[in-house]
C-alpha cells in the first residue's frame, strides 16, 4: 500500500483536502489516507484488518461489505457479489462473462447498452459500476472516520492492460461513490515509484516487478537512474530519480482465481463420485465449494 504514497504526496496540493488511495484488486482492497497531521498508514476495516475482501452483498435488507458479504454466499448465493473486476466494461457476450459465470453463483443479465448487470434474488438489478461504487463508498466511510472530515479525492490502481473503456468504468464508479478522480495509476508503476523512494541509483538499474494476482499475472520492466541536481538551483538539495517503464507483460487468463476454479472442479468430480449427484445446479452447494477451494 505504501506504493501509492508518492502519488498521494504529489496530488495533495490539487486536492480539496484529504486524499484517499485505493489499491483495488479482484479479491482484496487496500486503502490509505493522506492528511496533514495524520500518520500515513493502511486503513483498517471494522474488524481491524488491513485488507478488505472485495465483495458486496445483501442479507435481506442489510447491505454488507468485505468478508461479511462474501461469507453469506453459501446461504444467499444470488445476493453475494465478488470478483466484479472481471466484468468491468465488458460486453455481455464476452469470454470474461463466460468465465465469471463459471466461478460465480450470481445472476448475470444484459443491460440496454450491451454490458452486464447483476440481479439480486428480489429482482433488483445493479450495474457493475454501481456495485463497484458501493465498495468505494464503503472505503470512503472508513477514511472519513479516520480523517474526521469529508473525503473527496481518490487515486485508484488499475492494471496496465486496462482499455480506455475499463478505465472509464472505474472512473464512473468513483463518481457514483461521490469521489473525484485525481489519478488512475498502473500498479506496476506504483511499485516502481515506491521502490525508488528510499534508494539512490549511482548507476542505472533495471528491475522486473512481478505481480501474481487473483485475475492475472503481470510483469513490469522498469529502469532507475539518478539525475544530478542542478547546482544553480538552491532548492535542489539532492539528486532526483528518473523512472522509466520499459515494458509490461501480462496474462489475463492466469492467476489465483483460475487455480481456485480448477480445484473446485476436482472437488465437484469427487462429490459426484461419492454421492452420484450433480451439484452444479445447486447454487448454495457451488458457493460452499468455491469457498472451500479458496480456503
Amino acid at each position: 500500500m505504501l506504493r501509492l504514497f508518492i502519488f498521494l504526496f504529489i496530488c495533495l496540493d490539487t486536492a480539496l483536502g484529504s486524499v484517499l488511495a485505493i489499491d483495488y484488486g479482484t479479491d482484496w482492497i487496500k486503502a490509505s489516507l493522506m492528511k496533514p497531521g495524520v500518520p500515513f498508514d493502511v486503513l483498517l476495516n471494522k474488524d481491524s484488518k488491513r485488507k478488505i475482501q472485495s465483495s458486496v452483498g445483501w442479507k435481506q435488507d442489510d447491505r454488507l461489505f468485505g468478508s461479511d458479504a462474501a461469507n453469506i454466499a453459501g446461504r444467499y448465493p444470488l445476493d453475494s457479489f465478488s470478483s466484479l473486476k472481471y466484468l468491468q466494461a465488458v460486453p455481455y457476450d464476452s469470454e470474461a462473462v463466460s468465465f465469471f459465470t463459471s466461478i460465480s453463483t450470481a445472476d448475470v443479465v444484459r443491460t440496454e447498452r450491451g454490458t452486464v448487470a447483476l440481479r439480486r434474488s428480489d429482482g433488483t438489478e445493479w450495474s457493475v459500476e454501481e456495485l463497484t461504487a458501493m465498495k468505494f463508498a464503503y472505503v470512503r466511510e472508513l477514511a472519513e472516520s479516520l480523517a474526521g472530515e469529508k473525503v473527496h479525492d481518490v487515486i485508484v490502481t488499475v492494471p496496465p492492460y486496462y482499455s480506455q473503456f475499463e478505465r472509464d468504468s472505474i472512473v464512473d464508479a468513483i463518481e457514483i461513490a461521490g469521489l473525484r478522480t485525481l489519478a488512475l495509476v498502473h500498479d506496476g508503476t506504483a511499485v516502481a515509484v515506491n521502490y525508488a523512494m528510499t534508494r539512490a541509483f549511482p548507476t542505472p538499474e533495471y528491475h522486473i516487478i512481478y505481480d501474481a494476482g487473483a485475475s492475472s499475472v503481470r510483469a513490469t520492466i522498469a529502469s532507475f537512474t539518478s539525475v544530478p541536481s542542478d547546482p544553480k538551483v538552491k532548492s535542489s538539495a539532492k539528486d532526483s530519480t528518473h523512472i522509466s517503464v520499459a515494458s509490461v507483460g501480462y496474462d489475463r487468463t492466469a492467476g489465483g482465481t483460475e487455480l481456485d476454479r480448477r480445484l473446485r472442479e476436482i472437488m465437484i468430480d469427487d462429490f459426484q463420485r461419492k454421492h452420484k449427484k450433480d451439484i452444479r445446479s445447486d447454487k448454495r452447494g457451488m458457493a460452499k465449494l468455491w469457498k472451500e477451494a479458496g480456503a
